[in-house]
């Protein structure tokens, strides 16, 4: 019996020691981890059942001081998010591509507005600025996929448009409408010595 004894009250500290080894280890685990920023300990903050892990913040922001990738179990490669001193964003996909499915606005801190890119069922690209104006400050270049060349698209300093197919030609496919050159009745179209086209009553010279 005191053998027995002996036993069971070895069994009895071995589980107490095992039991406070958890609690020590349950007590990191739920620390905070930044300060004010995330707290592992919080109501919100949980694994469900499928091993998703919920994170929130009191404060409403969840700072990671270091490069983040996001993967898959058993995965080689995923999407890193990287961030220099400066604040910006970088994103990686390591298979080269990126997929939203969704459509995306883009805009700015405390912006009311921004633009809103989007695409429909057989592939087609709208861009929609919230404020009606687009602006692009670089020169442009129209191309298909799979073609060597394009259509550059560009201003100068005057707001002048200049238009330069890269293959040295440039077609319209439909009726040409030029708004400087409207007029009542029918008129010559000429051009002067600088290539411009103007209306002329009578004929060219």
């Amino acid at each position: 019996m005191k053998g027995g004894e002996k036993m069971e009250k070895g069994q009895l500290w071995t589980i107490v020691g095992v039991a406070l080894v958890v609690a020590v280890v349950a007590s990191i685990a739920t620390v905070s981890i930044t300060g004010n920023v995330i707290k592992v300990d919080s109501r919100n903050d949980r694994i469900d059942s499928t091993g998703s892990l919920t994170l929130s913040s009191a404060t409403g922001y969840i700072k990671m001081e270091g490069d983040t990738t996001l993967t898959k179990r058993g995965q080689a490669g995923g999407t890193r998010f990287l961030t220099n001193n400066e604040g910006s964003l970088t994103i990686i996909p390591q298979s080269g591509y990126a997929k939203l499915l969704a459509q995306l606005t883009l805009s700015g801190d405390n912006y009311q507005g921004g633009v809103v890119l989007k695409s429909n069922e057989v592939g087609s690209l709208t861009i929609t600025p919230q404020s009606g104006a687009t602006k692009l400050e670089s020169a442009l270049t129209l191309t298909g996929a799979g073609y060597q060349g394009g259509v550059v698209l560009k201003s100068n300093a005057g707001g002048s448009l200049t238009i330069t197919p890269q293959s040295g030609a440039a077609k319209v496919e439909g009726a040409l409408s030029v708004t400087n050159l409207a007029g009542n009745g029918t008129a010559y179209a000429c051009v002067d010595s600088a290539g411009r086209i103007y209306r002329s009553l009578t004929a060219c010279r």
